[in-house]
């Protein structure tokens, strides 16, 4: 049955309080609760194994309804929809702002491989920044990620890195770091060397590889390789926050049990080094599924 944003909403009149409070770590039958808090690696906050990605939604009362339900922990980037999902996520977390970790995105300027200066790639990084802030309308992020990065040598570069110390010492941001579609695994490594960004946001899920929903293009990773890396980050306290959790693939945690897309995710954020996972959530029946996996 598609759920629709009436009968969604009416099922959450029943949880009490409606005043956010923290899921529990165990539930009444004794076993681990995954939307229970998780330390973001060491960054000195926590987030819900479970969070949202919000890149496919304008729609308020989906985060709104994802915060009652116990997500702690919501993705948007400044790019998408052209700045609207962020507006949407200010609108949305007016008066929740302290209940949730909020994570952004912005992007290097194009030519930065080129002639660009530094300064000035630092000063547009900063641009997006406040710009953020405002679409947010928060003082401040809890984690921001550059954009998309493929290639090693951008995590050495001296003016990005004093952006976001810039960036933190005014109270900007919490934790800094970058996601990556491609190349992922060697980047985590440079990561491990140089040990700078604190949050990683990557490709994982059961079948090691992926097709991008818009672009159409394909990605693979060795699995092996990636999960000792992953490990490795977990302990030196670097956060990995997993995407591309399903690829659209169903899969069956257990025997006997029906494949689906949230299955892939659980198997995810089963994982002990894995601090969150961000599937994207475009509706209400997306929601609920990934709930209802994550409390089977």
């Amino acid at each position: 049955m598609k759920i629709t944003r009436k009968h969604f909403i009416r099922s959450l009149a029943g949880i009490a309080g409606a005043g956010f409070c923290l899921p529990k770590a165990t539930r009444a039958d004794g076993k681990k609760d995954p939307l229970a808090m998780k330390d973001l690696g060491k960054t000195g906050m926590r987030v819900t194994a479970l969070g949202l990605g919000a890149s496919r939604t304008l729609e308020p009362a989906l985060i709104q309804a994802a915060v009652e339900r116990g997500i702690r922990f919501i993705d948007t980037g400044r790019s998408y929809m052209n700045g609207k999902n962020e507006e949407m996520l200010g609108r949305a977390l007016q008066g929740k702002r302290q209940q949730v970790r909020i994570q952004s995105k912005i992007k290097l300027p194009k030519g930065l491989s080129g002639t660009l200066p530094g300064k000035e790639v630092a000063a547009r990084l900063e641009m997006q920044l406040d710009q953020s802030l405002k679409a947010l309308q928060t003082d401040w992020l809890d984690v921001m990620l550059l954009h998309g990065i493929e290639e090693e040598s951008i995590l050495e570069q001296n003016d990005i890195q004093d952006f976001f110390r810039r960036a933190k010492a005014a109270g900007k941001i919490r934790a800094c770091g970058f996601s990556t579609h491609k190349n992922h695994v060697a980047l985590l490594e440079k990561t491990l060397r140089s040990g700078f960004f604190e949050v990683v946001m990557l490709p994982f899920n059961p079948f090691g590889g992926f097709r991008h929903s818009i672009g159409g293009w394909a990605s693979e990773w060795d699995q092996d390789r990636l999960i000792m890396a992953m490990g490795r980050a977990h302990a030196v306290g670097i956060a990995i926050v997993a995407m591309k959790t399903c690829s659209a693939q169903a899969y069956a945690l257990r025997e006997g049990e029906a494949p689906s897309q949230a299955g892939a995710v659980r198997w995810v954020t089963d994982k002990p080094y894995i601090a969150s996972a961000v599937p994207a959530m475009a509706n209400f029946s997306q929601l609920e599924e990934h709930l209802a996996m994550h409390r089977a």
